[in-house]
This record gives structure tokens, sequence and C-alpha cells, in this order.
């Protein structure tokens, strides 16, 4: 499917590109017409003739075809990363919690959100980088019901975990970059849902 995906935009690209050269080419005509003692714009005319012919010609739209299948090609080469879901956690009944370092020992629940990575060159997969751009609401608004976000390497995958601010909850939203060693990135998001306590029992507290 994405081989087909390929050769449909590059048969757009070709047909555009035909376009603006058959405009190009009838502009030239028409000053010519305009102008018929202008020996620069008569070599503006053979010139876009040329071009028509090399470019638009059925014998060597196969060639322009394929380069730009090509182009396409190596436009889409680099890191990729699984969609993901929105990760589900709920609020902390212990306030002293937005004080701890994430993630922390303690009875609340953080949530923990795995990447499956990819890339055109699986011997880059390793040295991929994954960075936090920016996570709505940010973690300093009083809306936001997370008190941290972090990248970490767990058992050799990349994963990114979420800490709870205490009895908050609501809605974040985590934008991330992933960059390989060459430069190319994407950019990518996901949802985090933090669920409010339950009345009487989460919210009770710890109990004898």
């Amino acid at each position: 499917m994405r081989g087909r995906g390929v050769e449909e935009e590059a048969e757009r690209i070709m047909k555009e590109r035909e376009k603006r050269e058959m405009e190009e080419r009838d502009h030239f005509l028409d000053l010519e017409e305009s102008h018929p003692t202008s020996q620069r714009k008569m070599r503006q005319v053979q010139h876009s003739q040329r071009l028509w012919q090399s470019h638009v010609c059925p014998s060597h739209r196969l060639p322009g075809l394929l380069l730009a299948s090509l182009l396409l090609a190596g436009a889409m080469a680099g890191p990729t990363l699984q969609a993901m879901e929105d990760v589900v956690i709920k609020a902390c009944a212990n306030a002293a919690v937005a004080a701890l370092q994430c993630p922390a020992a303690s009875s609340c629940q953080d949530g923990e959100a795995q990447l499956v990575l990819g890339h055109s060159d699986p011997t880059l997969i390793g040295s991929l980088l994954v960075s936090i751009q920016t996570i709505s609401p940010s973690l300093s608004s009083a809306d936001s019901p997370l008190r941290d976000v972090v990248v970490r390497l767990i058992s050799g995958q990349k994963v990114v975990t979420v800490c709870p601010r205490g009895k908050a909850y609501g809605r974040s939203t985590i934008f991330l970059k992933v960059t390989d060693a060459e430069g190319k990135s994407i950019l990518t998001n996901f949802g985090i849902v933090v669920q409010p306590l339950a009345p009487v029992f989460d919210d009770a507290g710890p109990t004898r």
C-alpha cells in the first residue's frame, strides 16, 4: 500500500509539472506572436519547447516519474514511531507527592508509555533521540494534572513516565520529537488522562 501511495503522489507531481510547463509554453508562444522580431523571446520559446518535449513527451515521461518516486522515497526515509493511545492513571490522595521527583517511590500510581521506535535504516534505531517538545497545559500551569514527565531507558526500551500532581485531575497532551543521527526527525503526540479520585474511598487517604 505504501508503494502505491508513492506512485500516486509521483503521478500527481508529474501532472502538476506538466501543467506548469504547458502554461509556460503557451505564454512564450503568445510573446512570439506579439513580438515576432524579438530574438530573445524567440530563444525563450525554443527553450520552452525543448523542455516541453523532454518532460511531457510519452517517451520521456517514465524517467521523470521514476525520479519523482525516488525523491518521494527519500523524503519518507527517517525515524518512525508507532501511534500511541492515551495513558490513563488516577489522581493521588497524597498531596505531598507534588514535591517529589518523577518517578518516586510512593503510594501514587505513575503512568508509563512505551515508545515503539523504528527507522528506514534499522542500524540507526539505537541512536534515536526522543525529546519532549511541549506539554499542554504546561507543567507550571495550575490546570495541569501532572507534576512531571520524563523520558527514560528501561531494559533497552525508551519509555515516557508521567507522574500525577496530587489530587489534580484532567487531561494533558504531550508532544514528542524523535530525531536520528542524521538530523531527520518526526513529531507526534499522545494524551494523558488523570482520573479524579472516587469519593470516600480514594480521597480518604491511608487508614489504620
